[in-house]
């Protein structure tokens, strides 16, 4: 999730755990604890791209840090404040509560998050609510901003941070059950449209819970697509060939097999701009709108595929235009509400040369 509402989430904990008795203390100590596991970002300049991408959200994510390094921190906190301020419990029920909250959050999202690092390499991801979700973070947003600008007020911020955690966690179960409705009509329109696939993939574009990303993968290629879940009676998937064979007869390197790992098997190629060269496309990621005239297998994350002179490949980060701008901000929320025709949804457009089924 966004740094935002980690901050947020990590406020609102700190008053709820130790408002009352810490004040304003508990609440920076929330919003620091609440961030800590995306302090790996911090290392990705002394990695290789691959394993940046699987770093993050690794063993800084992990149960195992979660039962580390809390009580190392409330002795931390414990001595800057004075033995008598808090006892050592306090704080560290506060720190564990502000950290975990923060694991709980990205397993939802499509990233992956390492929970049994370093002895397992799972990628846990529920796919259920957007790397932002407005939504889901303003309750939290608003209940910490009454937390910090209220001076005296106790009882008030209190209510408050329960009602802002609340509404956020009843919304996340509303993302929970959503994406099963999601996920059953995107198996029937498969089966309507006798699109035959192995495993399916079901996940919410950024800002709402209200357009998703249908991903089916093929023998050869993935069938992709959009559904607006408010108005949307159908789902219209364009195909996408994975072109793994561009790749073919290449030493493949240890970073790609990571990068496998890292997309779960849910990624397409295809050749670079730059002679020899090919982009690696992690499908899971779309971006914000796409129309009928960009190429379905552009996404949010992509990888350059550099072949050496060797036939060996290296890997180097892309950064695609993620494309969240006004534009596409007022064109997102048209479709939410069908305030615009076909040729300006992110809907995916069958491809007329498509053969598999």
């Amino acid at each position: 999730m966004d740094t935002l509402t980690h901050l947020a989430a990590g406020v609102v904990i700190g008053e709820l755990a130790m408002g009352k008795k810490a004040g304003k203390k508990a609440l920076a100590w929330g919003a620091l604890a609440a961030n800590m596991p995306d302090m790996d970002v911090a290392f990705r300049y002394f990695v290789s791209e691959a394993d940046s991408a699987l770093f993050h959200r690794g063993i800084s994510h992990s149960l195992l840090f979660l039962a580390m390094l809390p009580p190392l921190l409330a002795l931390f906190i414990q001595k800057i404040h004075g033995k008598d301020s808090n006892s050592f419990k306090k704080w560290w029920l506060l720190v564990f509560l502000a950290w975990f909250s923060h694991l709980f959050i990205d397993v939802f999202n499509s990233y992956g998050t390492g929970l049994f690092e370093p002895f397992s390499h799972v990628r846990f991801s529920y796919d259920s609510i957007g790397i932002f979700d407005f939504i889901f973070s303003i309750p939290l947003i608003i209940a910490a901003l009454v937390s910090i600008l209220s001076c005296k007020k106790k009882k008030i911020t209190a209510i408050c941070s329960m009602a802002g955690l609340s509404l956020s966690v009843l919304y996340l179960g509303f993302t929970i059950i959503n994406k099963q409705k999601v996920e059953q009509l995107a198996k029937s329109e498969l089966a309507r449209q006798q699109i035959h696939y192995s495993r399916i993939l079901s996940t919410p574009l950024p800002i709402t819970n209200f357009i998703w990303t249908i991903i089916a993968e093929g023998e050869n290629g993935f069938w992709k697509g959009f559904y607006c879940v408010i108005h949307d009676k159908t789902i219209y998937y364009d195909y996408i060939p994975k072109n793994h064979n561009l790749i073919d007869g290449i030493n493949k390197s240890n970073d790609f097999n990571k990068l496998q790992r890292f997309t779960k098997g849910f990624y397409a190629l295809r050749k670079s701009e730059h002679e020899g060269d090919v982009v690696l496309s992690d499908l899971r990621f779309s971006n914000l709108i796409l129309t009928p005239t960009e190429r379905a297998s552009e996404s949010g994350m992509e990888f350059k595929l550099h072949i050496t002179p060797h036939n060996e490949l290296t890997v180097h980060r892309a950064q695609p235009d993620r494309k969240v701008t006004v534009e596409n901000l007022k064109q997102y929320f048209r479709k939410i509400f069908n305030r615009t025709n076909d040729a300006a949804t992110p809907l995916l457009f069958p491809n007329d040369s498509v053969t598999e089924r």
